[in-house]
């Protein structure tokens, strides 16, 4: 089942209901879209988990330094911390965790290779 999108967005319409409940689709969409966010969220989560008490610390006493706000700025003061706190996981996964991943592989490898050596 084929769907078309029309790039003039004069001409543009939304997809047909049966786009929502093809399996074919689906599966497309499942492959292409979902595996690839929920693959990075997973990538990052314990980087997030360790990072986001340290942000929302240093947030905290910045904040507080800056008081009295108005209320409503409570809202976007969280939503960038909840961003820093993405951007600083993300940055320490690439910058630390893959390094040290790649290390400790290589580690194990070479360990591998002298007991397989020992044992012949």
């Amino acid at each position: 089942m084929s769907y078309e999108v029309d790039a003039d967005i004069t001409r543009a319409s939304t997809l047909p209901g049966r786009f929502y409940s093809d399996p074919v689709a689906f599966g497309v969409m499942r492959e292409r879209v979902f595996a690839r966010s929920w693959q990075f969220l997973g990538d990052v989560s314990y980087s997030l988990y360790l990072i986001h008490p340290l942000v929302f610390g240093v947030g905290y006493k910045l904040i507080g330094a800056l008081q009295p706000l108005p209320l409503w700025t409570q809202e976007p003061i969280r939503w960038a911390a909840i961003a820093v706190c993405c951007a600083v996981s993300y940055a320490t996964w690439r910058l630390i965790e893959i390094p040290m991943i790649r290390i400790g592989e290589a580690l194990a490898e070479r360990r591998n290779e002298e007991v397989v050596e020992t044992s012949a």
